[in-house]
Protein backbone atom coordinates (compact mmCIF):
# COMPACT_ATOMS: atom_id res chain seq x y z
CA UNK A 1 0.00 0.00 0.00
CA UNK A 2 1.62 2.71 -1.43
CA UNK A 3 1.59 6.07 1.29
CA UNK A 4 -0.77 3.94 3.55
CA UNK A 5 0.14 2.41 6.82
CA UNK A 6 1.56 -0.81 7.18
CA UNK A 7 -0.87 -3.48 8.07
CA UNK A 8 1.66 -5.59 10.34
CA UNK A 9 2.79 -2.12 11.87
CA UNK A 10 -0.53 -1.63 12.65
CA UNK A 11 -1.41 -4.66 14.28
CA UNK A 12 1.47 -4.56 16.55
CA UNK A 13 0.28 -0.44 17.85
CA UNK A 14 -3.26 -2.47 18.43
CA UNK A 15 -2.37 -4.88 20.47
CA UNK A 16 0.85 -3.55 22.33
CA UNK A 17 1.69 -0.47 24.53
CA UNK A 18 -0.75 0.12 27.65
CA UNK A 19 -3.15 -2.26 28.88
CA UNK A 20 -6.59 -1.92 27.39
CA UNK A 21 -9.05 0.43 28.63
CA UNK A 22 -11.91 -1.22 29.40
CA UNK A 23 -13.62 1.64 31.57
CA UNK A 24 -16.66 2.56 30.04
CA UNK A 25 -16.93 -0.63 27.28
CA UNK A 26 -20.06 -1.41 28.36
CA UNK A 27 -22.01 1.90 27.52
CA UNK A 28 -19.95 2.32 24.13
CA UNK A 29 -20.54 -1.24 22.75
CA UNK A 30 -24.40 -0.35 23.44
CA UNK A 31 -24.36 3.04 22.17
CA UNK A 32 -22.17 1.60 18.83
CA UNK A 33 -25.13 -0.06 17.69
CA UNK A 34 -23.07 -3.33 17.31
CA UNK A 35 -24.86 -5.13 20.46
CA UNK A 36 -28.11 -5.24 19.18
CA UNK A 37 -26.43 -7.34 16.73
CA UNK A 38 -25.20 -9.75 19.01
CA UNK A 39 -26.93 -12.72 20.66
CA UNK A 40 -29.19 -14.96 19.92
CA UNK A 41 -32.39 -13.73 17.27
CA UNK A 42 -35.25 -14.22 19.91
CA UNK A 43 -33.23 -13.26 22.87
CA UNK A 44 -31.28 -10.46 24.71
CA UNK A 45 -28.17 -8.64 23.08
CA UNK A 46 -25.02 -9.75 24.33
CA UNK A 47 -21.77 -7.76 25.82
CA UNK A 48 -18.67 -7.61 23.71
CA UNK A 49 -15.41 -8.50 25.85
CA UNK A 50 -14.38 -4.94 26.54
CA UNK A 51 -10.89 -5.16 25.16
CA UNK A 52 -12.56 -5.99 21.21
CA UNK A 53 -13.85 -2.23 22.54
CA UNK A 54 -10.58 -0.19 23.09
CA UNK A 55 -9.29 -2.36 20.20
CA UNK A 56 -12.15 -0.77 17.77
CA UNK A 57 -11.34 2.62 19.80
CA UNK A 58 -7.69 2.46 19.30
CA UNK A 59 -7.89 1.43 15.22
CA UNK A 60 -10.26 4.56 14.96
CA UNK A 61 -7.43 6.72 16.04
CA UNK A 62 -4.78 5.60 14.07
CA UNK A 63 -7.66 6.06 11.17
CA UNK A 64 -7.78 9.56 12.61
CA UNK A 65 -4.04 10.18 12.65
CA UNK A 66 -4.00 8.53 9.28
CA UNK A 67 -6.71 10.00 7.55
CA UNK A 68 -8.07 13.48 9.61
CA UNK A 69 -11.04 12.23 9.57
CA UNK A 70 -12.43 11.70 13.21
CA UNK A 71 -14.47 7.85 13.33
CA UNK A 72 -16.25 6.58 15.79
CA UNK A 73 -14.43 2.91 15.87
CA UNK A 74 -16.92 1.15 17.76
CA UNK A 75 -19.73 2.09 16.24
CA UNK A 76 -18.38 1.43 12.48
CA UNK A 77 -19.36 -2.45 13.99
CA UNK A 78 -22.82 -1.12 13.52
CA UNK A 79 -23.50 0.74 10.85
CA UNK A 80 -23.18 -1.49 7.87
CA UNK A 81 -25.95 -3.86 9.27
CA UNK A 82 -27.91 -1.17 10.75
CA UNK A 83 -27.63 0.70 6.64
CA UNK A 84 -28.86 -2.91 5.75
CA UNK A 85 -31.97 -2.95 8.14
CA UNK A 86 -30.27 -6.50 9.50
CA UNK A 87 -30.30 -7.59 12.83
CA UNK A 88 -29.72 -10.44 15.47
CA UNK A 89 -29.39 -13.53 14.05
CA UNK A 90 -27.89 -16.11 16.98
CA UNK A 91 -25.16 -18.09 15.76
CA UNK A 92 -25.46 -16.92 11.94
CA UNK A 93 -23.77 -13.33 11.49
CA UNK A 94 -26.11 -10.79 10.27
CA UNK A 95 -25.16 -11.36 6.80
CA UNK A 96 -25.67 -14.87 6.73
CA UNK A 97 -22.79 -16.19 5.26
CA UNK A 98 -20.61 -17.05 8.86
CA UNK A 99 -21.88 -19.65 11.18
CA UNK A 100 -20.85 -20.41 14.92
CA UNK A 101 -20.60 -23.51 15.84
CA UNK A 102 -19.89 -25.83 18.92
CA UNK A 103 -16.65 -27.94 18.83
CA UNK A 104 -14.35 -30.08 21.29
CA UNK A 105 -12.81 -27.19 22.91
CA UNK A 106 -15.09 -24.10 22.69
CA UNK A 107 -16.84 -21.95 19.23
CA UNK A 108 -15.46 -22.07 16.29
CA UNK A 109 -16.72 -19.45 13.43
CA UNK A 110 -16.88 -21.34 9.26
CA UNK A 111 -17.10 -18.51 7.05
CA UNK A 112 -18.80 -19.75 3.86
CA UNK A 113 -19.16 -16.07 1.98
CA UNK A 114 -18.34 -17.24 -1.79
CA UNK A 115 -20.12 -20.27 -3.35
CA UNK A 116 -16.67 -21.94 -3.70
CA UNK A 117 -16.41 -21.72 -0.09
CA UNK A 118 -19.33 -24.75 0.44
CA UNK A 119 -17.65 -26.37 -2.99
CA UNK A 120 -14.48 -27.21 -1.41
CA UNK A 121 -15.62 -28.58 1.61
CA UNK A 122 -15.04 -32.06 1.81
CA UNK A 123 -18.31 -34.08 1.72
Amino acid sequence: MDGGPDPIRLLEDLLAGDPFDTAGASSDWAASGAMALTGPADGAARQAPPAIVDVMRRLADHYVAFDGDPTDGPALLGERAALAGMGRRGATSVGGNAYLMDAGDGVVCVNLARPDDLAALPA
